[in-house]
């Protein structure tokens, strides 16, 4: 090569990679900004930290005020639940050249890594946990959490202040107080001063408090039955549970506490099936009407179950408790619809199943999809076995529909005549019309039709011809010798073949 061209070819070589690499930059800055204000959009930390404390004081005061409970639902299902999946970086591969460039100024720098992959991965899958923890699968959430939890160690940042947060009020709602407590010391000790310290430090004073007057029952309760009802007052769901299976004949009262510490740490299948036996008995209406509406907003308010509205729906008025049907129903209507669980249950796009496409990785998100299959298929099955063989199939009664349907016969002139029947004979329509009948020439129609719309199928106009032939129509056009009809069936008819028209409904 003439040594003349290289240099020059050379410094644009250079220019080239330098510019190149500066747009890549510059690129992959954008997309970490972008993302970072759609998560800060997405995860409203201190909307969830207020949510929490209405949870939190809802489990003390307010047992049984389930319009409380609606309020708290509809904005807890607001939180970590904004459609984000446009928004996520979508990396080319000049985007990953970028990441690299810019993670090799962060090593001299001393700096963490940017991972913006990872960090969608991670905000899916606490996406994931805090809807198993709104719907009350706290097992589930909690497994999750602690897995995210290991994986952040002790960084300080608010997605690690969400999760220790959070897997801390899980395992207090399963009534493993010791373990809540240690890791909602280690929230307080690591995010000092931040709502998440603030919230941490009331959930222990809560658990602190409930195990100190957990000894004092012990040592106050004079029978089983009054240590159970004391400590279902405390809020030791656990504890009550264990102290009701050992009463053999329990009361209606007992069961319903039963029923609600089974659903208050996490057992809901069981407490439905329990809640349902109570709706359904006579001795206590106050309890069946409280059983009822925890079936009426475990089915409309926490999860969509249709039978289970259904049959909650139908118990309520039996019981004269429709406002509380309306409160539910209403709420229902602004409860969030899961957009985390939408994404792992619909079936992806072609743009969506290209790589490039999509900054999640697909093989996190196949895991979640098979993971929350596999729950669902579990709870339909029990559910099945147990909660849809006590439920009695709702018959709904057959709408009657009626409808006075009426045939115009409208005339060359504009004029309109009405009637329900109509012969053919020797060139004329002999049309009954209240008390009398009017004969009228075929050559002066120029339309037949009913006065509005059929709500039917099988409503409308029966054309009959002489050859005993029958179509159902909405619509007859005259045009010349022929009536061309539309509706069920459509064609021309001669004049002459016409034998009878009436409405049919």
């Amino acid at each position: 090569m003439n040594r003349g061209y290289f240099f020059p070819i050379l410094f644009l070589f250079l220019i080239s990679i330098f510019v190149f690499s500066s747009k890549a930059i510059v690129d992959i800055k954008l997309q970490e900004l972008r993302f970072y204000l759609v998560k800060e959009q997405l995860l409203n930390y201190e909307l969830s930290s207020k949510v929490l404390r209405e949870k939190i004081k809802q489990m003390l005061l307010f047992k049984d005020d389930y319009k409380n409970e609606i309020k708290t639902t509809i904005l807890e299902s607001n939180i970590m639940n904004s459609d984000t999946v446009a928004s996520y970086p979508k990396l080319k591969w000049s985007d990953y050249y970028g990441l690299f460039l810019v993670n090799l100024v962060r090593i001299v720098s001393l700096k963490n890594f940017l991972t913006l992959v990872e960090d969608q991965n991670d905000l899916m899958q606490i996406q994931y946990a805090f809807y198993m923890e709104r719907t009350r699968k706290f097992g589930v959430a909690a497994k999750k959490y602690e897995t995210l939890s290991e994986k952040f160690q002790d960084i300080e940042t608010n997605e690690n202040g969400f999760v220790m947060l959070h897997h801390g009020f899980c395992l207090a709602m399963m009534g493993e107080t010791e373990a809540a407590i240690t890791k909602l010391r280690k929230t307080e000790e690591i995010f000092v001063g931040t709502h998440f310290a603030d919230n941490a430090r009331i959930l222990i004073n809560v658990l602190l408090e409930g195990e100190k007057r957990k000894e004092e029952i012990e040592k106050k309760a004079t029978t089983i039955d009054q240590k159970a009802e004391l400590l279902f007052e405390n809020g030791n769901y656990k504890e009550t549970l264990e102290t009701l299976n050992k009463i053999e004949n329990r009361t209606v009262n007992q069961n319903y506490m039963r029923a609600r510490s089974l659903e208050e740490t996490g057992q809901t299948n069981q407490a439905i099936q329990e809640y349902i036996g109570l709706s359904q008995q006579n001795e206590n209406k106050e309890i069946a009407v409280k059983a009822n509406r925890r079936l009426m907003l475990l089915g409309n308010i926490y999860e969509k179950n249709e039978s289970l509205a259904d049959f909650s729906k139908q118990q309520a008025k039996k019981l004269g408790d429709e406002e509380a049907v309306k409160q539910v129903e209403t709420g229902s209507k602004l409860v969030a619809q899961s957009l985390i669980i939408e994404k792992l249950t619909k079936e992806p796009t072609a743009t969506e199943t290209k790589k490039e496409d999509s900054g999640i990785n697909q093989e996190e998100l196949e895991e979640l999809k098979k993971e929350f299959t596999a729950i669902v298929f579990e709870e339909k099955k029990e559910r099945e076995e147990k909660i849809e063989k006590i439920i009695t199939p709702i018959i709904k009664e057959e709408e009657i529909i009626k409808q006075d349907l009426v045939m115009k016969f409208r005339l060359v002139d504009g004029k309109i005549l009405m009637g329900k029947k109509a012969i053919f004979t020797n060139g004329k329509f002999r049309l009954e019309s209240g008390e009398f009948g009017i004969s009228i020439p075929y050559e002066i129609i120029s339309l037949i039709e009913l006065n509005e719309p059929p709500k039917v199928k099988t409503f409308g106009i029966a054309l009959t011809q002489k050859n005993g032939k029958k179509y159902l129509v909405n619509k007859l056009e005259r045009i010349e010798d022929e009536f061309q009809y539309k509706g069920n069936d459509s064609g021309t008819v001669n004049v002459e073949d016409i034998d009878l028209l009436i409405i049919q409904n």
